[in-house]
């Protein structure tokens, strides 16, 4: 098999964020579903959705950490651009998100609309979707430093009207 990319895969597709997340294209969300499906049905669900998170957050966490050890945290302004930001460009296109506080020890933000929670919510599957996107923040937070916390008591994806996200940066005494 050759190593040389295709000049046809770079080649650009003309779609929306939503057209990607949503229906009828479920890329790549048809597919977890369709896994979990698979898995349910022979463990239950109970037993496969604690498989997939297992997974998951292992995945996440083993990431969070590489890329901390590649480069380290310096202070909490520093792990506010790589872990609570949301000016990526893919972030910027998926969330609708507001910085209300940014303090060198907190940092709070409120996401009134994303394409994830839409994407899963409209396949009838939030809980796998809390699963598969919003519990990582906690993972990543919590491999990303030490010293940092999460506290989330909402989200879209469980229904509520926003995610209401806090940071707090904890300095070793």
């Amino acid at each position: 098999m050759s190593s040389v990319e295709s000049e046809k895969w770079k080649e650009k597709v003309d779609l929306t964020y939503k057209q990607y997340f949503n229906s009828p294209m479920y890329i790549p969300h048809q597919g977890i579903i369709l896994l979990a499906e698979i898995i349910e049905e022979t463990l239950g669900r109970d037993r496969a959705y604690q498989l997939i998170q297992e997974k998951i957050e292992n995945f996440y966490r083993e990431a969070t950490i590489q890329s901390r050890e590649k480069n380290p945290v310096i202070d909490f302004k520093d792990f506010q651009s790589r872990w609570a930001n949301v000016s990526s460009p893919l972030m910027q296109h998926v969330l609708e998100a507001e910085i209300l506080e940014s303090t060198p020890t907190k940092h709070k933000m409120r996401v009134t609309k994303c394409l994830f929670a839409e994407a899963f919510r409209s396949m009838g599957v939030p809980e796998l979707g809390y699963i598969w996107e919003c519990n990582n923040d906690f993972v990543m937070t919590e491999a990303g430093d030490p010293r940092a916390r999460l506290q989330r008591p909402t989200t879209l994806m469980e229904g509520h009207d926003c995610c209401d996200f806090t940071w707090y940066w904890e300095e070793d005494e």
